[in-house]
């Protein structure tokens, strides 16, 4: 009589665990994927140069009254010629033919500058400003030179003079500065064929050229189309952003979109301020 006792006991024992009240297990909770979002990029600082200024013991007698009208009426050599005036600061400023130096004439002190500037019957003459665009009270003179000019190049270079006890300081952005910007940018492609060029948070259907070809990614550049405008206190900076493709012939020069920003000056640097994209004009 055990062995019967014994499976009835463990019949018992089993149905009295099947009639227990389970606890159920609460499904496994998936996390939200977690999604970046591009941070607006609200400031881009720039290398500047402080350009050396050197004292010019030039004689006053020689240099001209009447200020050339465009760059035809400049030669190269080392005649010096008038390209602008601001009579309110009492400042002129003089080139040499030659393009490789600037002088700028305060009451009657020269100072030298080797600011270069691009010379040729297609060029442009440097310009002269007047402003305050860091907002001390103090006047700075703004000066633009053009650079660059050929296939695909169309540049401009920036310099800010700052008059102190020791005599003007110049600071320079050359058109290379701008490169710096480049690494900024992305270019993605889309399943449409068109690409999504990015810079922070700012996004901007383009559509690819027709020479570009889908075996490379875009890289995208600027620095080579810089241009200025100068309005009393303020600068703005346009730029050309390019696309190109590493190892891929024909080279194409493609420019799909600008790059707009204010440019700020701080006493100390030069940096942009809400830089944006636009679509290429034209």
């Amino acid at each position: 009589m055990k062995p019967v006792f014994s499976v009835c006991l463990a019949c018992l024992l089993t149905l009295s665990a099947c009639g227990a009240q389970t606890q159920p297990v609460p499904p496994l909770q998936t996390l939200p994927e977690v999604v970046e979002t591009p941070v607006p990029l609200l400031s881009v600082s720039l290398s500047a140069l402080e350009t050396q200024s050197a004292p010019c013991d030039l004689p006053l007698s020689r240099l001209p009254l009447q200020p050339v009208k465009d760059s035809s009426e400049v030669w190269s050599g080392e005649e010096i010629y008038l390209f602008a005036q601001l009579p309110q600061e009492e400042v002129s400023l003089y080139g040499l033919g030659s393009g490789e130096e600037l002088i700028l004439r305060k009451g009657d002190a020269l100072t030298a500058f080797a600011l270069p500037w691009h010379n040729s019957p297609r060029s442009y003459l440097p310009q002269l400003h007047a402003g305050d665009p860091d907002g001390d009270g103090q006047t700075e003179l703004i000066l633009l030179t053009y650079t660059s000019g050929g296939t695909g190049v169309d540049a401009w270079s920036l310099t800010v003079f700052e008059s102190g006890s020791e005599g003007w300081r110049a600071l320079t952005l050359p058109e290379a500065s701008y490169e710096a910007l480049s690494s900024l940018l992305t270019c993605t492609p889309t399943a449409q064929g068109d690409a999504i060029l990015s810079l922070g948070s700012d996004r901007l259907e383009i559509h690819p050229d027709s020479g570009v070809t889908s075996e490379a990614p875009l890289e995208p550049y600027t620095g080579t189309i810089v241009n200025y405008r100068v309005e009393e206190d303020t600068i703005a900076v346009k730029l050309a952003v390019g696309l190109y493709q590493e190892d891929t012939l024909p080279y194409t020069l493609y420019y799909p979109a600008t790059l707009e920003a204010e440019l700020c000056y701080s006493g100390a640097g030069l940096s942009l301020a809400s830089p944006r994209l636009l679509p290429a004009e034209g």
